[in-house]
């Protein structure tokens, strides 16, 4: 509410209401993925100190596989932001749609427009899934990619450290 009037006056009701549910959005990223990330970097330091101890091969190939895996995630982050946005922005006109054909049914059905507006309704509600679709197939592709490379590195450290057991090194 401390914001200028001009503000209000050049949004739509669908995006205000996007930010605010975006709020929502921000408290799970900071609560869960931060922690994770914390998690995921401990866990990956230490393994890495305990690998670098007993078998430098290993740590190499743990290494590569940890920087490969990075790598990946980092490939989508520009991805995922300009689908981000667009998904903000959908939602947003989704809302404002939603919002304007329920509190205007009666003039809807006084001027006899239900067809039209239900159409347009449609068209937003289609593109509005489109851009969904689009983040999904990223998230997936973004998702196996990082299984594959993980998974990968893991059976190579497995056949490298069983080959030194078998070695007798």
């Amino acid at each position: 509410l401390k914001l200028p009037m001009f503000f209000f006056e050049t949004k739509l009701l669908g995006d205000l209401l996007q930010r605010i549910g975006d709020h929502q959005r921000i408290q799970n990223f900071l609560t869960n993925q931060v922690l994770g990330v914390m998690f995921t970097t401990l866990s990956f330091l230490v393994f890495g100190i305990v690998l670098f101890i007993y078998n430098l091969p290993v740590f190499c190939i743990f290494l590569v596989g940890g920087i490969a895996y990075g790598s990946w995630i980092a490939c989508f982050l520009n991805k995922r932001k300009v689908l981000d946005y667009q998904l903000f922005e959908q939602q947003a006109q989704s809302q404002n749609r939603t919002y304007q054909l329920l509190t205007n049914i009666p003039e809807i059905k006084l001027q006899d427009c239900e067809k039209r507006r239900r159409w347009e309704w449609e068209d937003c509600q289609a593109e509005l899934f489109k851009v969904q679709m689009k983040s999904m197939k990223l998230q997936q592709t973004q998702e196996a990619g990082s299984i594959f490379i993980n998974e990968i590195k893991n059976i190579l450290i497995t056949v490298f450290a069983a080959t030194a057991v078998i070695n007798g090194d």
